[in-house]
């Protein structure tokens, strides 16, 4: 599927994979939407793409009456949807008794039910194209759970099935279904203090540029491939270990729990960081408790 002139709305695209995609889709001649909660972040993204060919939309994807409102503002703007990248994720990692009843419900809201009422609210936009894409970026914790990751693993399982059932279900319409698996990307949240206190404790970090990840999603689009892992070479295996050598994977973890409890806490102290600016938001777990 060629990107030049598709309309492609992204989730997440104040930085990391989700910039990277939009500069990357922006040269291939794409007209680009780019969602996120931080209308600074959009902007300063927005300012190094033509003018003419991308809008900014301010919402949380774990409000849908945001979303609802961005729907309507997309429409109304552009009239059509051509592909939606679901991208937006958060990293809440560490003991589950650490994290706070609404990082539990916000995290899982953003990792899943986020991109499920996204879908539900694209898809018939999809149809009405003669091709269209629906991309889930999903990542390797989809497949390998790692200790001190239970709640990002489980809206990332959970997105993973979300995104093959839908792959099955869309087969043979106009709607293509590509499921994405990002490995460890050089983005914000990876930051080098993460990857120096994990070689600290003797597992080391190998991400790659979010630039990199951009140019193997954007090729996975155009060749219409269901399934795609960003990342080495060595990263394309993860999923087969997952599946045929599990025990492979247990003595992973259990190498890697030190460093994986370090990395939980330093990107959940950094995903708390990133929420500090935002208002509450309305009928949350922790308002109600």
């Amino acid at each position: 599927m060629k990107l030049r002139d598709r309309v492609i709305v992204i989730t997440g695209a104040g930085g990391g994979i989700g910039a990277a995609f939009a500069r990357c889709a922006s040269n291939d001649g794409a007209a680009l939407v780019l969602v996120g909660r931080r209308r600074e972040n959009l902007e300063r993204v927005a300012q190094a793409l033509p003018s003419d060919r991308v809008m900014v939309c301010v919402a949380d994807v774990a409000d849908y009456s945001s979303l609802v409102r961005s729907r309507e503002e997309i429409l109304a703007k552009k009239g059509h949807v051509d592909i939606l990248v679901n991208n937006a994720a958060v990293g809440y990692g560490g003991r589950l008794t650490d994290l706070s009843a609404e990082e539990i419900e916000y995290s899982t809201k953003v990792n899943l039910v986020g991109p499920m009422w996204l879908t539900h609210m694209f898809l018939p936009l999809l149809r009405e194209r003669s091709e269209a894409m629906l991309v889930n970026v999903v990542s390797l914790s989809g497949y390998l759970a790692m200790p001190f990751q239970s709640v990002y693993a489980a809206g990332k399982f959970g997105l993973r099935g979300f995104s093959e059932s839908m792959s099955r279900e869309l087969k043979g319409s106009n709607v293509h279904v590509l499921t994405a698996y990002p490995a460890a990307i050089d983005t914000e949240m990876n930051t080098p203090e993460m990857r120096a206190r994990c070689l600290e404790l003797g597992t080391r970090v190998s991400a790659i540029p979010a630039s990199t990840a951009a140019t193997q999603l954007v090729r996975a689009i155009e060749r219409n491939r269901s399934m795609v892992v960003l990342g080495s070479a060595s990263d394309r295996l993860a999923p087969m270990i997952a599946r045929f050598a599990p025990r492979i994977v247990d003595k992973l973890a259990e190498k890697m729990s030190p460093a994986m409890s370090e990395f939980a806490r330093l990107s959940t102290d950094w995903a708390r960081h990133q929420r500090r600016s935002l208002p509450p938001r309305a009928g949350s777990v922790a308002k109600e408790l």
